[in-house]
């Protein structure tokens, strides 16, 4: 009996992956499974059930991550903001309109009262009051007229103080004023141009940032996702495991009560069948955290549950040998061209700051309206403006001088980053060739690991082995076919970086 539970083991992994390939592609519905429509699935329990395979995790993943939605719209702010610079050819226009009431007249011109021959005004003459200055006049000329014995002072002061007057002049106390005006630049020192370089350049390295996020998250959904075919293979792997031994442990109890096998041998398959439960219980958390981490990164809710539709008889269809890196060609790789746009942007940089030093020429016209008096009044003309920031030229100096270190610190990085892109490719390559290896080795063990349990199950079968040498034999079928899946996985996923370098 135990021989033939022995020797059935590998047929039995066998038909556990079959049988999970075939539930896998069949439609019918189990409690927690979904009817999938045009527009999704819908659930009859709290969590869907998605059959994906890695192609399908990797395009939900990109249309559903944030990281990827805010490089698109990095996208779109970098082209607005280009939108921004090419506005600047255009003219400037300027539109004021302005509306005032003064508590006061702004002009306000009066004279009070003139009489018992005094004059008071409050309008200043040459400096002085009107009174004064027209006594001062009139001691100037009346010695002329004393000689004909005439006073005129007196005569004045008789004449003034038969009058009685008050004069005001009053102007301005509200208004309204607008004008429009226009300024069309013609030299702004190459900071228009180089503006609109610089939103250029700006674009193409959202662009280039975008496809990084892309290939970023569609690496990290097959990560989640081969992760979860790891763990799952592994749990087939334990549940044959646990059946054989559960079988077993029945017969070796059923010895031990006949006398043929002793306690050791019975509590040997106790601890045997202990340790599976315990690592299939971590295998079971381990299995749900890493279903929770590929919904979340497709997005999808927590509740759900996906089922790979790629198995452990899939491992064999790996992808072949990628073609031979080109340590010098670099120059496409998303990273190099990301460095090669920082130093074309620190260049337009530094040009922008060397305009702002430079003369600024520009024509305008203008259209002015008033009504001040209390009546409109229109005009119109155009002008020519020239500016020189003679102040600016110390400071810029020194900015300039600054982002000139900065271009060529950023010329310093970019050939360094070449020979680490360089070394990144060969590195990847290497580890592929490494891992190609190690698969056909662990394949050889595989079968080494299945002859070696047929022949201690042979054995044990037969009297010549103890029991714990099957036991034993069990374990190291385990654990090579453990390794093996994941050596597979680590093939697929370092195959798929190498790509996504060179592509």
């Amino acid at each position: 009996m135990i021989k033939r539970l022995v020797l059935a083991l590998p047929l039995f992994l066998t038909v556990a992956v079959a049988a999970s390939a075939q539930v896998t592609g069949t439609s019918r519905m189990e409690p927690g499974d979904v009817f999938l429509q045009d527009d999704g699935p819908v659930s009859r329990n709290a969590g869907a059930v998605w059959h994906f395979n890695a192609d399908s995790c990797r395009l939900r993943a990109i249309a559903a991550n944030a990281a990827v939605e805010n490089a698109d719209l990095n996208v779109e702010a970098a082209k607005e903001k280009k939108k921004a610079a090419v506005a600047k050819y255009f003219p400037s226009v300027t539109a004021n309109v302005s509306a005032f009431m003064m508590h006061d007249y702004m002009l306000d011109v009066s004279s009070s009262d003139l009489s018992d021959g005094s004059l008071s005004m409050e309008v200043y003459t040459e400096g002085q009051d009107l009174e004064s200055y027209i006594n001062e006049n009139l001691d100037q000329i009346a010695p002329f007229f004393e000689q004909f014995g005439i006073d005129i002072k007196q005569e004045v002061n008789d004449f003034v103080s038969g009058l009685s007057y008050n004069a005001s002049l009053q102007m301005v106390k509200k208004g309204v004023s607008a004008s429009v005006v226009a300024v069309q630049p013609l030299y702004s020192g190459g900071r228009i141009i180089n503006g609109n370089k610089l939103a250029r350049v700006g674009i193409e390295a959202a662009q280039v940032q975008r496809s990084m996020a892309v290939k970023e998250v569609g690496y990290g959904a097959e990560q989640r996702y081969w992760l979860l075919v790891s763990l799952n293979e592994k749990m087939k792997t334990l549940d044959a495991m646990s059946a054989l031994v559960d079988t077993l442990y029945k017969d070796v109890e059923a010895a031990y009560e006949a006398g043929l096998v002793g306690m050791n041998d019975l509590l040997k398959v106790e601890l045997k069948r202990n340790e599976l439960l315990s690592s299939k219980t971590t295998l079971q958390n381990a299995i749900v955290l890493a279903n929770m981490s590929l919904c979340q990164y497709v997005g999808l809710p927590l509740e759900d549950r996906i089922v790979p539709e790629d198995a452990l008889d899939e491992m064999s269809a790996l992808p072949g040998m990628p073609v031979i890196p080109d340590s010098a060609d670099v120059s496409m790789r998303d990273e190099y061209r990301l460095l090669d746009l920082k130093v074309e942007a620190e260049k337009y940089k530094k040009r922008l700051i060397l305009g702002e030093s430079l003369p600024q020429l520009g024509i305008g016209a203008g259209y002015f309206y008033g009504n001040l008096w209390g009546r409109n009044m229109n005009n119109a003309g155009v002008f020519v403006t020239l500016s020189i920031p003679v102040s600016s030229w110390w400071d810029n100096t020194f900015n300039y001088r600054k982002q000139r270190i900065m271009e060529r610190i950023a010329v310093n990085e970019r050939r360094d980053y070449r020979d680490l892109l360089s070394l990144q490719v060969r590195q990847a390559w290497d580890e592929i060739c490494s891992l190609n290896r190690q698969i056909g080795i662990y394949r050889q063990t595989i079968e080494q690991a299945r002859e070696n349990l047929k022949v201690n199950s042979d054995y044990y079968g037969s009297g010549m082995v103890p029991l714990s040498d099957l036991l034993e034999a069990q374990a190291i079928y385990q654990q090579s076919v453990g390794q093996y899946v994941d050596k597979c996985i680590d093939y697929k996923l370092k195959v798929l970086e190498y790509n996504q370098m060179i592509d």
